[in-house]
């Protein structure tokens, strides 16, 4: 048995007692079945470590969900985050019931949307400024300290690639690099 599956049985004893059982039921093959993705995708050491990054790629992977399907999921992938003491609510699905070649062209053109920044510390400060965050926020969001997320926006900091990867990711921000065709 994985680690967290006895992790999850510590929250889901009291919960099947209650309630509809059939119902509670499917939340909990949901909540596994989310698990068991991610688990297989990168291995779950500890469910507190479960993050936002992890729901984006499970949608990802249910790309073809119907809204249904898609909500009932979110639902119970949000009752799992109450049990963890997330903050906030899990990502949402963005449900497409389009062919795949209309998907392709609707990301072609987010994709061509993006502004484009030459400096990481200004794509983390519009990325941060977009959200409404203070420097405060989001130092309490990644663990930071504002004062190293303040350098590095500034573009002096000794912050560790691992640090400004983790940063780049919790604010949705890609890196792509261009080769000049010379």
């Amino acid at each position: 048995m994985p680690t967290w599956a006895k992790q999850l049985e510590n929250h889901t004893q009291e919960y099947l007692r209650h309630g509809s059982k059939t119902n509670r039921k499917k939340v909990l093959d949901r909540i596994t079945e989310f698990l068991e993705y991610t688990d297989a995708d990168e291995p779950i050491v500890s469910l507190q470590r479960l993050g936002k990054r992890h729901v984006i790629n499970f949608w990802k992977s249910r790309r073809g969900l119907s809204e249904k399907n898609a909500y009932e999921y979110w639902l119970a992938i949000g009752k799992l985050w109450g049990w963890l003491g997330k903050h906030g609510e899990p990502p949402k699905a963005i449900v497409f019931s389009g062919t795949d070649e209309e998907w392709k062209a609707q990301q072609k053109a987010l994709y061509a949307s993006r502004k484009a920044y030459n400096n990481i510390g200004d794509a983390i400060k519009a990325a941060r400024t977009t959200r409404q965050l203070s420097v405060q926020q989001l130092a309490n969001m990644t663990g930071y300290a504002p004062r190293m997320i303040t350098e590095l926006e500034n573009g002096a900091t000794r912050a560790t690639l691992s640090e400004v990867l983790c940063l780049l990711d919790i604010l949705g921000i890609t890196i792509t690099f261009e080769t000049d065709p010379a």
